[in-house]
């Protein structure tokens, strides 16, 4: 299994976002101190709220936790910050899934572009803002070889 997490302001916000627009599922729930932000995370007097949940087709997970102690300012998530991220969603029909997440009022940061050089030339790609500004990305892969 692989996961990979994120704070956000406000777990409920989030999780309407993630469930309800994206379509991912809860797994699990935990309110309360954490012996693990405490310890590992070196958070001294941590209480939060945090949810799993499973991308579809996959053994990933996405973290998420709202510290409710000692909160933290938010993070300026621009795509050119050291330290900045996103997390990508493979899709078969990058405008069909345009399509839709535009619809529900998902905010876009470009429009579907394809990709030009490198590894991924031949493929598109477009990022979106979630919760907290969290960067997501569409990526269609790129067509396959005939030979």
């Amino acid at each position: 299994m692989v996961q990979t997490g994120f704070a956000v302001s406000n777990l409920n916000a989030a999780l309407r976002f993630l469930e309800g627009t994206l379509g991912l599922g809860v797994t699990g729930r935990h309110e309360g101190e954490s012996d693990y932000a405490q310890g590992p995370g070196n958070l001294r007097d941590a209480i939060l709220r945090a949810a799993w949940l499973a991308i579809p087709n996959t053994d990933y997970l996405m973290e998420l936790w709202e510290f409710r102690n000692p909160k933290g300012p938010p993070a300026d998530t621009a795509c050119n910050n050291s330290g900045s991220g996103h997390f990508c969603f493979m899709v078969k029909d990058m405008l069909a899934a345009y399509r839709i997440l535009v619809d529900q009022g998902v905010q876009f940061v470009g429009r579907p572009t394809q990709v030009t050089a490198g590894v991924n030339k031949g493929g598109y790609a477009t990022y979106f803002l979630g919760p907290d500004n969290i960067r997501f990305e569409l990526f269609q892969g790129r067509p396959t070889q005939v030979a």
